[in-house]
């Protein structure tokens, strides 16, 4: 089997990232289902090194078989509401579950996020733009639209 690295160099959308440990408690998102022993490998290897690192970490491959995958959202869209941050692997995009995960932590507007490649973090700044066309409408905001975008 090949093993599986893990980037060091992880992007962020953070001003203030907490210095690594100090407990702060991540969430691993991204694709599981359709990909080998839904991606076990690499949650499990991103959430070694987070650990290793300090965080306390929300890994949703460690959650046993044969749930349906309504209860597996139920229990990470959950977990969503208690962590410091995601941890976004590549491909999260494509992920249906990590997009809804991803919406509700940019809804909760928590501003830790790391992402495991550029891509990964292009893909989050193009979502977060279709979420704010979404939440800031016309109606919402008295005609005027967001002026950050």
């Amino acid at each position: 089997m090949k093993s599986l690295r893990i980037p060091r160099d992880s992007h962020t959308c953070c001003q203030e990232l907490p210095k690594i440990g100090q407990g702060c408690q991540v969430m691993i998102s991204g694709p599981m289902t359709g990909i080998p022993d839904f991606n076990r490998p690499m949650f499990n290897a991103v959430a070694e090194q987070l650990q290793a690192d300090g965080f306390i970490v929300y890994n949703p491959a460690s959650l046993p078989d044969g749930w349906t995958h309504a209860q597996y959202m139920i229990t990470t869209l959950d977990w969503v509401n208690y962590v410091d941050g995601l941890y976004m692997l590549d491909g999260w995009e494509n992920s249906n579950g990590a997009v809804r995960e991803f919406d509700r932590i940019m809804i909760r507007c928590v501003p830790v996020l790391m992402f495991q490649s550029i891509g990964a973090f292009r893909a989050a700044i193009e979502r977060s733009k279709k979420l704010r066309a979404v939440l800031v409408s016309p109606q919402q905001s008295g005609g005027v639209r967001d002026a950050h975008r």
